[in-house]
């Protein structure tokens, strides 16, 4: 029986993965971040609003300086490997990508501005809430999904079993340094959220 749910979990994730990963999984993570972020300001939120200036600046610099240059790196360099291999992007213009990396900077607006109105109505609960659903959403997807993640090549590499190790390609390394700039990145941001809503909490 344990044997058939997973099994049947593995077959869900690869039809979810039809819409490629990162790009795509990045949009419930980034929508979710903007949860968080809009979590961190609460008491900012709750005071000044939905649109408070400083938490909405802080996030909009996130989208501009962290999220926009990592994603249009990964789907311009590296577009097969950033749609798992669904379908070959060499037979396809370069810039069909930006618009879903646009949209990936507009769901963490999103994520921030639905975060604040759940704030603002008293249900800072829920914002936490769908933040622990997406992450284990997305961790449970990326087990799952750890084949096509981990292998790079083109898209004619990969289905026919060529594709390297990620480990073995600059890809690799690039993505441990892009990971660790996210996180340093949004601690930043989460930090300097947090420090503003406690002047507004002192005040």
């Amino acid at each position: 029986m344990q044997i058939n749910l997973f099994a049947a979990l593995e077959q869900a994730a690869e039809k979810v993965s039809q819409g490629g990963f990162p790009i795509v999984l990045g949009l419930p993570f980034d929508f979710a971040l903007g949860l968080f972020f809009a979590a961190c300001a609460k008491e900012r939120v709750r005071r000044d609003g939905v649109f408070s200036k400083t938490p909405l600046a802080l996030v909009c610099a996130h989208a501009t300086l962290a999220l926009l240059p990592r994603a249009l790196y990964l789907c311009l360099a590296h577009p097969a490997w950033s749609v798992l291999y669904l379908w070959d992007p060499s037979r396809l213009p370069p810039l069909v990508m930006v618009p879903l990396v646009l949209l990936d900077a507009a769901l963490l607006l999103a994520g921030y501005l639905q975060g604040a109105r759940l704030i603002r109505n008293g249900k800072t609960s829920w914002a936490w809430g769908i933040v622990a659903g997406v992450a284990f959403f997305l961790a449970l997807l990326g087990y799952f999904l750890r084949h096509r993640i981990v292998h790079y090549g083109s898209h004619a590499q990969f289905h026919s079993g060529h594709a390297l190790p990620l480990g073995d390609v600059k890809l690799g390394y690039v993505l441990v340094a892009i990971a660790v700039g996210v996180v340093v990145h949004v601690g930043v941001v989460g930090w300097e959220l947090q420090r503003d809503a406690k002047r507004v909490a002192e005040v």
